[in-house]
C-alpha cells in the first residue's frame, strides 16, 4: 500500500519543518515537493498546491484549497495566527480575530480533511481550545507525534564554512561554549522573542566569576550588545551549517520568551548538549520535552506568561547555579547531553520510527477507506 504526499517546498514552511517527514518517511509513503500560490482573497495560511489526482496533500501549517485529500500537520494553533498577522501586515490589512477562527475552523471541517498530526500535546489542546470555545465538538482523534531530528542531506556553503572556521580560531583552547540562536527568517521572527539579551547576561555574569566562558550567538543584531572578545556573532546559517555550530558548543541556551515548538533546542539536544531552558505556559513544548536534571535544565521567569504572549524576567539567579555546576562537573555535563541525545534512538520518544509509526497509524485506515471510493490504477 503506498501513499504519494506532495508538499509545500517554499523556503518560510519548510526551513525548520521537521524534515523527518520528508527525508525519512514511513517506507510505504513517497513525497514530492510542489509548488503553492496562497489564496489571494484570504491570503496565507491558506494555499492552492499543485497536486495530481489521488495524490494526497501533506500540509504545515496551511490549508489547502481544492479538492485533494490532506492530511494536516500543525504546531500551536497560535502560530497559525501569526502567519495570518505577518500576511495581513505586510499588505497594510487587518483581519478581525473572530472572522480568522471562523475560516480556520471551517478549514479543519472540511470533508477533505483526512487527519490532524499534532507536534506536542499542548498544541492539540490549542485546536480542541478552539473549537471549544464556539460549543463545536471538535476533531476527533488528533495525533500526537512529536517532531524528530535528522542530519541535513543539504552542504553548508562555502562562505557559512568560512565563518565558523574563524569562530573555530577565536575559541580559547579548553573553554566552555555556550550557544544561543535567534529566530530565523520566517513569519515568526519577532524582535526579542528568542531572548539572546539575557544569553548574553548569562555569559557576563559567569565571565565576571572568573570562568572562562565564550557565548556564541547566531543573530543578525550586532549592535545591541557590548563588544566582548568572547561573544561571538554568526549570521543566520542554513540548517547544514548549524550542525557544524552545535558541535563547537557545551551548553545551549533556550531561553525563548515565546516558542510553541523549539527546533533548535531538538536540534542541541540530538547533538549531545547539555540544554538549560525556559519554562513558561508561552513556551508549552519546553515542559513535554526536557525532564529537569535528567535531559536538562527548566528555569522559570518571574512573570510568566500564556502563549504567545512574552514571558519577563527570566530567573538569571538559577541558570548562574546551573552553569557554575556545570563547568564545575563535566562529567554531569556529559551525562546528561547523552540523557538528552538518547531520546532520539530507535523507539524513543523522538525517533523517526516511533513519529512513523504513529502516523501510519493515524492515517493507514483514512487511507484504506479512500481506496475504496477512489480506486488507483
Amino acid at each position: 500500500m503506498k501513499i504519494e504526499f506532495c508538499y509545500s517546498g517554499i523556503y518560510n514552511d519548510h526551513y525548520a519543518y521537521p524534515r523527518s517527514l520528508v527525508d525519512s518517511p514511513p517506507l510505504e509513503w513517497s513525497y514530492r515537493e510542489t509548488d503553492i500560490d496562497f489564496n489571494l482573497e484570504i491570503g496565507r495560511p491558506w494555499a492552492n498546491f499543485s497536486s495530481l489526482p489521488n495524490e494526497w496533500i501533506h500540509a504545515s501549517s496551511l490549508f489547502p484549497g481544492g479538492t485533494n485529500f490532506w492530511v494536516f500537520d500543525i504546531d500551536h494553533i497560535e502560530y497559525i495566527f501569526e502567519q495570518i498577522r505577518s500576511y495581513r501586515h505586510l499588505r497594510h490589512q487587518e483581519i478581525e480575530r473572530p472572522l480568522a477562527e471562523r475560516l480556520i475552523i471551517r478549514s479543519l471541517s472540511s470533508p477533505y480533511l483526512m487527519g490532524v498530526i499534532a507536534w506536542s500535546i499542548s498544541a492539540k489542546q490549542s485546536i480542541e481550545g478552539l473549537f471549544a470555545k464556539y460549543g463545536l465538538r471538535g476533531i476527533e482523534d488528533i495525533c500526537v507525534a512529536y517532531p524528530s531530528v535528522i542530519p541535513p542531506i543539504e552542504v553548508a556553503s562555502t562562505q557559512e564554512l568560512s565563518f565558523i572556521g574563524s569562530l573555530q580560531s577565536n575559541l580559547s583552547p579548553n573553554c566552555i561554549v555556550l550557544l544561543a540562536i535567534d529566530s530565523q527568517p520566517g513569519v515568526c521572527e519577532i524582535e526579542g522573542r528568542k531572548n539572546i539579551n539575557s544569553a548574553v547576561q548569562c555569559h557576563n555574569i559567569l565571565s565576571g566569576q572568573g570562568i572562562d566562558a565564550h557565548l556564541v550567538l547566531v543573530s543578525n543584531k550586532y549592535d545591541n550588545y557590548s563588544f566582548s572578545e568572547k561573544i561571538h556573532f554568526l549570521p543566520r546559517l542554513s540548517r547544514s551549517a548549524l550542525w557544524n555550530v552545535y558541535s563547537l558548543a557545551d551548553i545551549f541556551l533556550f531561553l525563548t520568551r515565546a516558542d510553541a515548538t523549539g527546533f533548535a533546542l531538538l536540534e542541541a539536544m540530538y547533538h549531545g548538549l547539555c540544554c538549560i531552558a525556559a519554562d513558561a505556559p508561552s513556551s508549552p513544548f519546553v515542559s513535554e520535552v526536557i525532564e529537569d536534571g535528567v535531559t536538562g535544565f527548566k528555569v522559570k521567569f518571574k512573570n510568566p506568561a500564556a502563549y504567545p504572549q512574552f514571558s519577563r524576567g527570566i530567573d538569571l539567579f538559577t541558570i548562574n547555579k546551573i552553569l557554575v555546576r556545570l563547568v564545575m562537573n563535566p562529567e554531569t555535563r556529559k551525562n546528561i547531553g547523552n540523557a538528552a541525545k538518547s531520546q532520539f534512538k530507535f523507539n524513543k520518544k523522538f525517533s523517526v520510527d516511533v513519529r512513523n509509526l504513529l502516523m501510519k497509524k493515524h492515517i493507514y485506515r483514512r487511507y484504506e477507506s479512500f481506496l475504496k471510493t477512489h480506486p488507483t490504477e
